[in-house]
């Protein structure tokens, strides 16, 4: 259980995992390597979906390969879009039984580095995000601190701190390591 608060990845996992049912639908708002995609397809199993958002093709490569590797049966949709523009495809703004979106924000450790998620294509994502989840659903953000995600951070600290009375956020962080993640999470009501 420790391991678990240690990691912030691990730890926004264990929360959404206790939240997706089986036949849910779920979003990788950063697919990056597809760990989080995979993680989201095994809690929803083969009768569930996933969409899954990167804007670098190299990417969306290297999570089909994961994907493949994990023998995962769950339809996925992998697009080569920002997450910003998740509302543009009807098949994902449609669907009622979106029960987690998960956001690792940053970079694509394999990839370009200097290529990172920014503060205003990501915000637009998370408003999108918090209207597409079904009550009772979750949206997990992983911020970072260094010198490009700070920004990042503090408008998203900011954005959760607003949302109104439909919504539970909670903000988790280690507070005594420079620069660590930190993670938030934001829970729809199931009633307002």
């Amino acid at each position: 259980m420790i391991e678990t608060f240690r990691r912030q990845t691990l730890f926004a996992q264990a929360c959404v995992k206790d939240i997706l049912k089986p036949g849910d639908s779920a979003v990788d708002g950063t697919v990056g390597t597809g760990e989080d995609t995979v993680f989201l397809a095994q809690c929803v199993g083969p009768k569930g979906k996933v969409y899954g958002f990167d804007i670098q093709k190299a990417a969306l490569e290297e999570a089909q390969e994961n994907i493949r590797k994990n023998a995962v049966e769950t339809p996925i949709q992998l697009i080569c879009d920002g997450h910003q523009h998740m509302g543009n495809y009807p098949k994902l703004s449609e669907d009622s039984d979106i029960g987690a979106v998960m956001f690792n924000l940053g970079y694509w450790p394999d990839g370009d580095q200097s290529v990172t998620t920014q503060a205003d294509t990501t915000l637009a994502a998370l408003k999108q995000s918090v209207r597409l989840i079904r009550p009772g659903g979750i949206v997990s953000v992983i911020a970072y601190s260094h010198s490009a995600g700070q920004d990042e951070k503090e408008q998203i600290d900011q954005w959760v701190g607003h949302l109104d009375h439909h919504y539970d956020t909670y903000c988790f962080e280690v507070k005594n390591h420079n620069h660590a993640p930190t993670v938030y999470l934001i829970l729809k009501k199931e009633r307002p």
